[in-house]
């Protein structure tokens, strides 16, 4: 069983990262569906902000991977990935409603597009089905992982057009799928209780949400 989780757009268009230990699987999957990448992935890679990238990568220290995780700092996964830490895992739930007001003060449009881009691009979607195919082909049950988003963060990105999960729902049904939980607080019956910030719930309504789907046991 494979559990996906999504965001409507897929991906987040523009977002440099430093995703050189998962390049070489991309280019894997690209082949192996036939697939040739649009001339922006290409155009991305000699982006001034790449070559920024690319430079701090020069000046960084090795990382290496720990199974103790370091106070105030992220841990660092086999797979160049981060582990996500809180700054305040102990919040109350009025001290993680208050964070996110800020978040949502200081929010900046134009550096956050997949908090209010709810289709994704062309090739993005194209992909995807290519890799549900390739999984359900083989026999592979697959699970959509919809995390709630925090209630008030929620109305503040759904009126800009985030979080809308209609086609999620849509191409999981014509599939098969199972969609696990709802973007929508009042849908996943999640309160601010629920929260670690504006889009992390708390591993118990994770729980629930995956038993009431009948995907783990009670």
């Amino acid at each position: 069983m494979v559990v996906l989780e999504l965001n409507p757009a897929l991906t987040n268009e523009g977002k440099i990262a430093e995703l050189g230990a998962l390049e070489p699987y991309f280019r894997h999957a690209l082949a192996r569906y036939r697939f040739r990448p649009p001339l922006r992935l290409l155009a991305d890679l000699f982006s001034v902000p790449q070559f920024r990238v690319n430079l701090r990568r020069l000046r960084a220290p090795a990382w290496g991977f720990s199974k103790e995780p370091v106070p105030g700092a992220n841990r660092m996964l086999p797979d160049g990935a981060a582990a996500y830490v809180s700054e305040q895992p102990n919040a109350t739930p009025d001290e993680v409603e208050a964070a996110v007001v800020s978040i949502i003060r200081h929010f900046d449009r134009e550096q956050v597009p997949w908090r209010t881009r709810s289709q994704p691009g062309g090739f993005d979607l194209q992909l995807f089905r290519r890799f549900l195919d390739d999984l359900q082909s083989r026999g592979i049950r697959v699970v959509v992982w919809l995390a709630p988003v925090h209630p008030a963060a929620y109305d503040f990105y759904a009126r800009l057009g985030g979080y809308d999960e209609t086609w999620i729902r849509r191409e999981m049904a014509s599939r098969g799928i199972t969609v696990v939980g709802s973007y929508s607080p009042a849908m996943a019956r999640a309160t601010k209780a629920d929260f670690f910030d504006d889009v992390h719930p708390r591993a118990a309504i994770v729980r629930r949400l995956f038993r009431e789907a009948s995907v783990i046991q009670p």
